[in-house]
């Protein structure tokens, strides 16, 4: 260093300021779907009934499932925002069934004429008698209830409808049942309606629910 030369200060650095913490922030709740006033699978047995028809009004979804006007509104605006029906252009009280909706419900096009169906209801409702004579069945039908677009068209209507679905309530004959909601006893129950069934492509035989005595229904059993 030169002598005399002046001297420097040390140049202070300034610290570094804080790394930044990013904080992420929570995922808004995922929004609640509200429940319908009635079971899902009764909307959807209305919708089922519904293929092949070029629209159906309000009253037509109201007398089907026993619903009040305030249960029908409600109905209506959860299926609407489902995508499962959207109004009839120009008309405020038809419906149409989107594309959606026929998948979801698991509608078929209509291909039996009326009077087939009703004639398979009645061999149907014929066995389920027979079975509760006989002391040695493994079961005994305690409820059976039929429902589907065949109960809107009389036999000799010309129209085609699908096939009809029956709920049927299941007794078993031996008290000592262990367990009746055990996977042994659920195939035991499938296997009976499967042979009550008949290989009958007229009929869709279902384990009884509450809902289908709440809706349109034919009751099998005096």
């Amino acid at each position: 260093m030169p002598k005399n030369a002046p001297l420097k200060k040390p140049v202070k650095k300034s610290p570094a300021p804080p790394a930044r913490i990013e904080t992420k922030s929570a995922p808004p709740p995922p929004k609640k779907i509200p429940q319908p006033p009635v079971a899902v699978d009764a909307l959807l047995s209305f919708l089922k009934e519904t293929k092949g028809l070029l629209s159906w009004s309000t009253a037509d979804l109201a007398d089907t499932l026993k619903l009040t006007r305030a249960q029908t509104v409600e109905v209506l605006t959860l299926l609407r925002a489902q995508g499962y029906v959207q109004a009839e252009s120009g008309k405020s009280d038809q419906w149409l069934t989107t594309t959606s909706g026929e998948t979801v419900s698991g509608s078929k096009l209509p291909r039996f004429s009326p009077e087939k169906v009703r004639q398979a209801l009645a061999s149907l409702q014929q066995a389920i008698e027979e079975n509760n004579k006989n002391k040695n069945s493994e079961y005994k039908i305690a409820r059976a209830v039929a429902f589907g677009d065949f109960l809107k068209h009389s036999a000799s209507t010309i129209g085609k409808v699908q096939a009809a679905d029956i709920g049927i309530e299941l007794t078993p004959r031996s008290p000592a049942a262990d367990n009746l909601n055990s996977a042994p006893e659920s195939a035991a129950k499938s296997a009976f309606l499967h042979s009550l069934r008949a290989k009958s492509a007229l009929l869709n035989l279902h384990l009884y629910a509450p809902w289908m005595s709440s809706r349109s229904h034919l009751n099998l059993l005096s």
